[in-house]
């Protein structure tokens, strides 16, 4: 099931006394239930993950970088994805020694 939050921020609900039977016993008191959904602002509906696959690295190695691209939508379809990743802004002295572009090629995973 879906739950979506009508706005931003700390939503909650609560029922009324909730009633159980039990063998001996016909419609006894048996507390309320209560939950808190907690809504944050979502500003897309593209996730972008960046992870460095060969985790250690020695000193003037090479590095290995995974991105992901994840389609939150269940009804739209990412065409035309492109970003740019700073890796100077990231790490100082980092070089890139290759450029990747579009390794999926309209494919779905990659």
């Amino acid at each position: 099931m879906d739950v979506i939050g009508g706005a931003v921020g700390s939503l909650s609900n609560e029922t009324s006394e909730l009633l159980v039977n039990t063998p001996t016993s016909f419609n006894q008191p048996a507390g309320k239930a209560a939950a808190v959904l907690q809504v944050t602002a979502f500003n897309g509906l593209l996730q972008l993950g960046k992870e460095f696959t060969s985790d250690p690295v020695s000193p003037g190695g090479t590095v290995n970088l995974k991105f992901t691209v994840t389609n939150k939508s269940r009804s739209d379809s990412a065409t035309a994805i492109t970003f740019t990743d700073d890796l100077a802004a990231t790490l100082a002295g980092l070089v890139v020694a290759a450029e990747v572009s579009n390794t999926c090629a309209g494919s779905t995973m990659c």
